[in-house]
């Protein structure tokens, strides 16, 4: 039967590719039967073929996965892994959002008049955590999704979150000239607003009660452990491009770190992760995903400068993830006339004095950055403890009932402000530092408790 199935499906082949006009004629391109010339075969319009043959020859059909592992050799292992991605990817699109938000103008006008008028705005979004029993959700976006300076609240009072497969405009909402939002009462989740900062360009969303969550297939996405990203991995974006609804872009990770500058309530330098996936207006707040589903960035931004092509950027998964527990930790506090968060400064100013890299053990390139202490303030609590000179080489955060929040080598330069994120009042800080003290190198391990006046705002 092998044998059979093989010569139809090298004739199949052929078919395919003469009727999709692989072979043109003309200069212009254009001559083919349907005008797409130069049309690749897909596997599935060849699998479907081979089927409608089988079935006029009486033979039984084929499921995919036989086809796939009649033809390709496959082995049982390597088509669960093949089929195993696609599953993850869509996965993906049950924890991914479309967002629309709705700010408010008022002009005014003589004698006391005012006239309140409307924008709308859309973006993406992931659900980091889910009790769908209650209809409970809290989804990470980007700050600038749900930020506008110039409206009468600069967090946006009117949020609306929705689902993949109940995100098509003049479907499942419509947006009016006058920018109502209309026509969306069984489709629509709404969510506050409960942190956000311009500063690292991230938003925390809260979703209470929401009977389309409860009645949903909607799952929640997790975050990849680590804060290190090798140059080469397989990523996908997913978010809603363009306000089209929600979809999927693929790349890999084309820089592990680098920072950009945006003007973004005032220019601002992000550190960010570079892609090679394909992004666009709309895909803000939404996620960066690595192949085993988790979150590997927050897709906030593209170079669009003219000649550019699949340059995206996204906002490194351990940043955003501990900057997410401090808003969690401060909703009650958030206030939306002003945003931000509070955070533990150590009023340390470090600096790089050297860079190299190298292959590791699993064959990655990675690159070190030498960190060295430049000045400390005379409020730092390292004050008298860390020297102008001294060499980062390693970080500890242990909190005061002796759990270990982190603990690492100082290679790279951002890790030591990223891991502060998880220092709390009554913490303790340990660096481990390399100085020269009377022209010989010593290895000195200093520690201080974390106090109220380092963590501000």
């Amino acid at each position: 039967m092998k044998k059979m199935l093989l010569a139809l499906l090298s004739a199949l082949f052929a078919a395919v590719c003469v009727f999709g006009g692989c072979i043109t004629a003309g200069e212009d391109g254009k001559d083919g039967a349907d005008g797409k010339d130069g049309k690749d075969a897909s596997v599935y319009e060849v699998y479907e073929k081979l089927n409608e043959e089988l079935a006029a020859d009486g033979e039984p059909t084929l499921t995919f996965d036989e086809f796939v592992r009649e033809y390709f050799n496959y082995s049982d292992g390597e088509l669960e892994e093949a089929l195993s991605e696609k599953a993850v990817i869509n996965r993906s699109l049950l924890s991914t959002v479309s967002v629309l938000t709705r700010f408010p103008y008022t002009s005014r006008g003589y004698f006391g008049s005012s006239t309140v008028s409307y924008k709308v705005f859309t973006g993406s979004g992931v659900i980091v955590w889910l009790d769908k029993e209650e209809g409970d959700a809290y989804v990470v976006t980007n700050a600038h999704v749900v930020y506008a300076s110039d409206a009468d609240e600069i967090y946006c009072p009117d949020v609306r979150l929705y689902l993949y497969g109940q995100d098509i405009r003049n479907v499942n909402y419509t947006v009016t000239s006058s920018y109502d939002i209309t026509d969306d009462e069984n489709y629509r989740i709404s969510a506050t607003v409960v942190g956000a900062t311009v500063s690292y360009d991230l938003a925390l969303l809260k979703v209470e009660g929401s009977e389309v969550l409860k009645n949903s297939a909607a799952v929640a996405a997790e975050f990849a452990e680590g804060d290190i990203n090798y140059v080469g991995e397989s990523v996908y974006a997913v978010g809603n491009a363009d306000g089209r609804g929600i979809a999927v872009t693929d790349g890999i990770i084309s820089k592990d770190s680098e920072n950009i500058l945006l003007d973004f309530a005032g220019q601002a330098y992000y550190r960010e992760l570079r892609t090679s996936a394909a992004i666009n207006g709309g895909n803000s707040g939404g996620g960066l995903f690595n192949k085993e589903g988790k979150i590997v960035g927050i897709v906030n931004a593209k170079d669009e400068n003219s000649g550019i092509d699949n340059i995206g950027f996204a906002l490194p998964a351990g940043r955003c993830k501990r900057l997410l527990q401090l808003m969690y930790e401060q909703a009650s506090d958030f206030d939306p006339a002003k945003g931000g968060v509070t955070k533990c400064k150590l009023g340390i100013t470090m600096q790089t004095t050297d860079t190299y890299s190298y292959l590791n053990e699993s064959g990655f390139a990675e690159i070190v950055e030498i960190r060295t202490i430049s000045s400390v303030n005379d409020d730092s609590v390292f004050y008298g403890k860390l020297l102008e000179g001294d060499v980062l080489k390693h970080m500890k955060i242990t909190s005061a009932d002796g759990d270990v929040k982190e603990d690492f080598d100082v290679t790279r330069s951002y890790l030591v402000d990223e891991c502060m994120f998880s220092a709390r009042v009554g913490d303790t800080v340990t660096f481990t530092v390399k100085r020269v003290s009377d022209g010989v190198t010593v290895s000195e391990e200093l520690s201080a408790e974390v106090t109220a006046t380092q963590y501000i705002s």
